[in-house]
């Protein structure tokens, strides 16, 4: 039986050669380059998610892209990382051409916290 790590070992060698290669490659960039390109495979269908019931995290918000783009909105990326998810953009059809900007959150609570009313 293969494991994880077997899976994705050629994958993981290919890429820390291809880091090595990079003159004074930067964690976060390289981490939001990877993230990007693999949320593009998830929506293209190329690759899966886990069956993630709890709903959290990074799959959380791809998952939540995908519904907006599938119901045919323009999604664009968010500003920066830790400002919004990403944003739609307005349509012809809209009658506020505001564009509507994204945070997924998810929590514990069947509720949101008042402390984190302010993000909404």
């Amino acid at each position: 039986m293969e494991t994880k790590l077997n899976k994705y070992e050629n994958l993981l060698s290919n890429f820390i050669s291809s880091i090595s290669a990079i003159n004074e490659p930067v964690f976060d960039e390289i981490l939001d380059a990877i993230e990007n390109e693999l949320k593009k495979l998830y929506i293209e269908g190329k690759i899966i998610l886990n069956d993630d019931y709890a709903l959290q995290h990074a799959g959380l918000e791809i998952r939540v892209e995908k519904v907006f783009r599938d119901m045919g909105f323009n999604v664009s990326q968010g500003r920066a990382k830790n400002l919004e998810d990403f944003i739609i953009e307005a349509q012809q059809h809209f009658s506020i051409q505001t564009p509507l900007v994204v945070e997924v959150k998810s929590g514990k609570h069947q509720y949101i916290p008042r402390d984190d009313l302010r993000q909404l």
